[in-house]
């Protein structure tokens, strides 16, 4: 009888420390979830938006695919004689020539 008296007390004693240990498995095992789908998430949205920037380009001249802009032409259709009188880019003569100051 005194043989099953001490593995009753050492079952009480080590009863508490296992459910803590169970506890804290848990929690770890939790943990590791919640960083795996995190970390999930991350991959998916980075690899979507470098997909994006395979498809259809980083910087792309070409705006056809309707995105935002004014409407008024992109760099290829920029031309610097729109106003040259007065500016003084146009024949060499300005409105006001600075070397007569």
């Amino acid at each position: 009888d005194l043989t099953s008296d001490v593995c009753t007390r050492a079952m009480s004693s080590t009863m508490p420390m296992c459910r803590n240990i169970l506890e804290l498995a848990r929690a770890r095992l939790g943990d590791a979830l919640l960083f795996y789908q995190q970390h999930s998430k991350l991959l998916y949205v980075l690899l979507r938006v470098f997909r994006v920037l395979v498809a259809k380009g980083f910087c792309a001249d070409d705006v056809s695919d309707g995105g935002e802009g004014d409407g008024e032409g992109g760099a290829g259709e920029m031309k610097f004689e729109d106003d040259v009188e007065g500016t003084g880019m146009g024949e060499g003569d300005g409105k006001q020539d600075v070397t007569d100051q």
